[in-house]
């Protein structure tokens, strides 16, 4: 009977890990809308900035991708020819 207690807190951590990423994938279906409906560049690079910031460290190629998109907005935003 001693594994009861184990078997508990073995449940309460995964059940923990699942409300985590179901949390993340709310916040990368919540950048995804943001990025799709943006009504300007502002909003388009606040949105790839978001995503970039969510994938740096889990898939750095899409993080890459994101941030480059973002740089080349942010580059025309500020540029007097833009």
């Amino acid at each position: 009977m001693t594994n009861k207690p184990l078997f508990k807190m073995l449940l309460m951590l995964l059940l923990s890990f699942s409300t985590k990423a179901q949390a993340q994938q709310q916040q990368l279906d919540s950048l995804q809308l943001t990025l799709k409906k943006a009504a300007n560049d502002t909003a388009k690079m606040i949105a790839l900035v978001g995503l970039y910031d969510y994938y740096a460290e889990i898939d750095r190629d899409m993080g890459l991708l994101y941030g480059n998109q973002a740089m080349g907005i942010a580059t025309k935003l500020t540029s007097p020819f833009g």
